[in-house]
């Protein structure tokens, strides 16, 4: 329900940009697949890519327009400029080993996986915040880390494996680099700490049930 939702949405405001003519119909099944295909062939390094920020300055002002699309749902300029952002993102941070592109990666696997998750695309989504807990680890990018840890704690939720969503978000919580992080380590963990309360309550809501039905 929830995808279905999220595509209607999609149709109703993305349909000419996202398949590129003003007189095509909102069609949600194709935009959501087109969505996710974007998203998916930029992880995987497949098709052709369209002009992409050529320097790390530039990817981090596609970073916060991408960012800012997607809080305020403006879903076909993501679908253009967040799978754009991944490639341009692997072929810098491949042309060295800047910490601080490595870093910026993170973040847009970051925002993929959230977008994944919207879409209820769980396979995908774990190959995004695993890129970006790797990436996260690789550059030092302690805020980065624990949010990875937080979005791999919602879709092990997701799939249902419960004692591993609580171990991710609470570990990630208690994990003392994030406390000498300030205001911002302080409000992952806020988020970390809601995430395993989710979870906890699940679990709760799962045994009633049981209890209910035996």
């Amino acid at each position: 329900m929830r995808r279905r939702k999220l595509l209607a949405g999609l149709a109703a405001t993305a349909a000419a940009p996202l398949l590129g003519s003003g007189t095509a119909q909102a069609d949600e099944a194709l935009l959501g697949e087109l969505l996710v295909t974007r998203l998916r062939d930029a992880m995987l390094g497949l098709g052709t890519a369209a002009a992409a920020p050529s320097s790390p300055e530039a990817l981090a002002t596609d970073f916060t327009r991408a960012l800012a699309d997607f809080d305020a749902c403006r879903y076909a300029s993501l679908a253009v400029r967040l799978p754009r952002l991944i490639r341009a993102g692997h072929a810098l941070s491949t042309s060295g080993d800047d910490t601080e592109q490595h870093s910026l990666l993170a973040k847009g696997y970051l925002l993929a996986t959230r977008m994944l998750v919207k879409m209820d695309e769980q396979q995908l989504g774990w190959m995004a915040a695993d890129r970006a807990r790797q990436l996260a680890q690789s550059a030092g990018d302690v805020l980065a880390v624990a949010e990875s840890a937080r979005q791999l704690a919602v879709l092990a939720r997701k799939a249902g494996w419960h004692d591993q969503a609580l171990s991710l978000a609470l570990s990630a919580a208690d994990h003392p680099d994030l406390r000498g992080t300030g205001r911002a380590g302080a409000a992952v963990r806020g988020l970390l700490v809601q995430t395993a309360e989710v979870v906890a309550n699940a679990v709760s809501h799962t045994g009633r049930v049981a209890l209910q039905e035996g």
